[in-house]
């Protein structure tokens, strides 16, 4: 039987609450008690020592046998950590206008399409999707309407790198609309220069 599903609006500051309190609530549960109380404000007015004596009493007394997040025992809060993930994701996707940052876990998501995920839908109830436009220059377009019914893909793809500028952006797909307008760019990401 399907989970029921809900609808809610939510505003970005709302959204960022949920992560903070997921991150916490999969970190109890992994007895990671630095991180935990790493949010009390209180906690960073103790002394180091003190500090130490407490985080020290909770290990013997909670037999602090750290499993990894995708232990079986602790699957509740790897839910919530995965939960966590894929809202964090889709946060800093908005961000960034839809552009994955270089070196950055924030954009990873959860590790697979669990079930229970959040899904992000626009106005209109159509799932967000993160991708990129680049509009194709209107002479080319019968170019490549031609090229595409002769199946004659590299060329096409050399006409457009040619013409159609993307500037340091890269995607994990790239694909021409069906009416030849547009080229789309899937999971957009910035090309990093590198110096050796």
């Amino acid at each position: 039987m399907a989970s029921k599903e809900f609808n809610i609006k939510i505003t970005k500051e709302g959204l960022e609450t949920i992560i903070a309190a997921l991150e916490v609530y999969s970190r109890v549960g992994l007895k990671q008690w630095n991180y935990v109380f790493d949010v009390l404000p209180e906690w960073w007015d103790l002394e180091v020592d003190q500090r130490e004596y407490l985080l020290n009493h909770l290990r013997v007394d909670l037999k602090d046998n750290n499993y990894g997040i995708y232990h079986e025992k602790v699957a509740k809060f790897n839910k919530a950590f995965q939960i966590k993930k894929q809202i964090e994701k889709y946060v800093a996707l908005d961000e960034t206008d839809g552009v994955i940052e270089h070196l950055s876990t924030r954009t990873d998501g959860a590790l697979k399409d669990y079930d229970y995920l959040p899904r992000f839908v626009d106005e209109k109830g159509a799932a967000v999707v993160h991708e990129k436009r680049f509009k194709i220059p209107k002479v080319m377009q019968h170019n490549l309407r031609t090229l595409a019914e002769q199946k004659n893909w590299e060329l096409i793809w050399k006409l457009i790198d040619k013409n159609v500028k993307f500037g340091n952006l890269r995607a994990n797909s790239t694909r021409i609309s069906d009416d030849f307008t547009e080229v789309i760019l899937s999971k957009p990401y910035l090309l990093r220069k590198t110096q050796l």
